[in-house]
């Protein structure tokens, strides 16, 4: 097994530390997103050993650590257990933009509240699971050492939970009591695979049978982990996690239609026959480009001294977050059953320069066709701006440029 180290920002300008875990040939196929759980990090030998084991079954692994713990920067819970699944949700992107969108996401204990939370915002997923995951967040409450009436929406604590002192603030308790995942795995058209040890004595094993229940895709499965501890100590028990997850994602991915047998360049060698961009420029204007393998044309228009035989490199951005937008909102329609029968994205953009640098402007106008009622059209427009593209034009780019 290959292992990496890498960093990425969440949406609030902090560093998040992440290890991929990757096959020996350093081919990522189907990727696996990996939540910890609450006074955990990604180093939890437990979750290491479950992450070896997804390598085996084919799948890269990203495992990270949430805001303000282990090696990620911030406040421990700064944002809530809502600010936990916007750090999944920007881990996902993250994947998506270097490798491979996940298609398999995985919380453990409280990781899994915010994994659940976040899910329906990750268009690419194929399976959802959790492990040791409580059905309802308030159950974090009978494990501190404060009373919650007490403290303030404005306030921070000190508390204690599982011997180690936290500072949390005041609105994660009021959050705790206003978020209901058993609510969100109802409307979730996504199966789930429920792990939960019998003998859990953090988190009883009655909320592996609550989240079961509230699953709605009739996909969904309970498996137990017998009579393993809530952090999987015992090699035997993660990696016995680890194989039935991973058995049970691939088949799912299998009829889902998709491939373990993708291939993205983290080697840092470019070999066309990858999932890399090149072009090529040799007399004129005409360019012969590849992405994914695919063979592709651009050029310039006549007026421009080009032999228009494809479209221009700004015109190709533009239909990249067009397409982008519409392969988005159709993966998030189909998961949800709606009526969206055709997508239409048109896109046009401006730049121009201003105290030397360039702005540029892009209008998005989406079209959607079918049955839909005025809730379902807002929250679909929500999702378009999800799109990696969307997120890589609107993040912070940053290009290096050397002679290879």
């Amino acid at each position: 097994m290959a292992t990496r180290h890498v960093t990425f920002e969440n949406r609030r300008g902090q560093p998040l530390a992440g290890v991929l875990d990757l096959p020996d040939d350093g081919k990522i196929g189907a990727t696996a997103l990996l939540a910890h759980c609450f006074t955990c990090g990604k180093d939890l030998k437990g979750l290491v050993r479950l992450s070896r084991t997804l390598v085996e079954h084919g799948f890269a692994v990203l495992r990270f650590d949430f805001t303000g713990m282990g090696e990620s920067g911030g406040t421990p819970l700064e944002g809530g257990l809502g600010g936990d699944a916007d750090d999944v949700e920007d881990a996902a992107a993250w994947l998506a933009e270097h490798h491979v969108a996940p298609s398999l996401l995985v919380g453990h204990s409280l990781g899994g509240l915010a994994a659940i939370l976040a899910a329906e915002r990750i268009p690419s997923l194929v399976a959802l699971a959790t492990i040791g995951t409580p059905s309802e967040p308030a159950h974090v409450l009978n494990l501190v050492s404060v009373d919650p009436s007490t403290v303030g929406a404005d306030e921070a604590v000190e508390t204690t939970i599982a011997g180690r002192s936290f500072t949390l603030p005041g609105r994660f308790f009021s959050e705790l009591e206003a978020r209901t995942p058993l609510a969100c795995l109802r409307e979730l058209k996504l199966p789930l695979l429920a792990l939960h040890a019998v003998t859990d004595a953090v988190v009883s094993v009655k909320h592996a049978e609550a989240l079961f229940q509230a699953a709605r895709d009739p996909r969904k499965a309970y498996v137990s982990l017998g009579q393993a501890d809530h952090l999987l100590v015992k090699e035997s028990d993660a990696r016995f996690a680890g194989h039935v997850l991973g058995a049970w994602a691939a088949s799912l991915l299998e009829q889902a239609g998709g491939t373990m047998d993708v291939t993205a360049n983290v080697s840092g060698q470019p070999r066309l026959e990858e999932r890399l961009s090149r072009a090529v420029t040799e007399e004129g204007y005409a360019t012969d480009a590849y992405a994914g393998g695919h063979p592709m044309r651009f050029d310039e228009p006549l007026t421009a001294g080009g032999t228009d035989t494809g479209p221009t490199p700004v015109e190709a951005l533009r239909s990249a977050l067009a397409a982008c937008t519409t392969i988005t909102l159709r993966m998030y329609a189909n998961r949800k059953e709606w009526p969206l029968e055709r997508i239409v994205c048109d896109v046009t953009s401006k730049s121009e320069r201003r105290d030397g640098e360039v702005f540029t402007h892009f209008e998005r106008r989406i079209e959607l066709v079918g049955d839909l009622d005025a809730e379902q059209r807002k929250r679909i427009l929500e999702i378009a701006d999800r799109c990696p593209v969307h997120r890589s034009l609107e993040g912070t780019v940053t290009i290096e440029t050397v002679e290879g």
